[in-house]
């Protein structure tokens, strides 16, 4: 990671491409592996400068946990997916839309190398396995592949519609005051303590065996507090 020693001198760039793929993304110690080398190789940083080109694919991966130090160290990043949520291409001069468009413009460039590409086909190319590898690559958004288990807009949408808490004791923000005379039940999941998880617990009030509307009660540990508290429920 250092580069080659010359003399008493060593590259003071580095060029790291490709960090990430799908089969990477889907391990997590090869990406701790991969996060823990680029963390060691900071200690030159002073004396050169890096560039990391690669696709952002999980929203844990090598390209975030590097996303997420550029930032910090007030660096420069630029994220540019092929193509946005809107349709707008960013590298018009190479992706059209559709295959006819395609077809319109190539029709006279010898070059196969020069001709654009339609992002229609891209698309059957890569879902012909069923998986979504098209959102992912083209967009740089891992959310926008959608997941058989988890869902982001159901954890997004109250997010939004969240309120501040009344109070906070011990550590824990509560959103209504407890009541003993009636029953509660509460989960709790514990982090890993990795600093890719967090422990949380909430606590909500019941009658006959389902929560309450409008009467919520959710307590979230300190340290992964959003600021904001969960929505009545309505």
């Amino acid at each position: 990671m250092r580069g080659r020693l010359y003399q008493q001198h060593r590259p003071d760039f580095v060029l790291r491409d490709d960090l990430e793929n799908a089969i990477t993304a889907k391990s997590a110690a090869i990406t701790e592996k991969i996060v823990r080398l680029l963390a060691e190789a900071k200690g030159w940083a002073t004396q050169g400068a890096s560039l990391a080109v690669g696709n952002f694919i999980p929203e844990n991966g090598t390209m975030a946990d590097i996303r997420r130090a550029a930032e910090g160290a007030q660096g420069r990043m630029r994220f540019i997916p092929v193509v946005d949520r809107f349709g707008a291409i960013s590298w018009f001069a190479k992706f059209v839309k559709t295959d006819a468009e395609a077809v319109e413009i190539n029709q006279n460039i010898a070059d196969p190398t020069k001709r654009a590409i339609s992002l229609q086909s891209t698309w059957r190319e890569l879902n012909a396995g069923g998986r979504r590898v098209y959102e992912i690559e083209t967009l740089l958004d891992p959310v926008a592949a959608g997941s058989d288990f988890f869902d982001r807009s159901i954890i997004e949408r109250p997010l939004y519609q969240a309120t501040e808490p009344v109070e906070t004791k011990a550590d824990f923000q509560l959103w209504s005051q407890f009541n003993p005379s009636y029953r509660y039940a509460i989960g709790v999941d514990t982090g890993k303590g990795n600093g890719g998880d967090h422990s949380t617990s909430a606590l909500d009030r019941l009658q006959h065996g389902k929560s309450v509307h409008g009467r919520k009660i959710s307590l979230a540990a300190d340290d992964v507090s959003p600021g904001r508290g969960p929505p009545e429920i309505t």
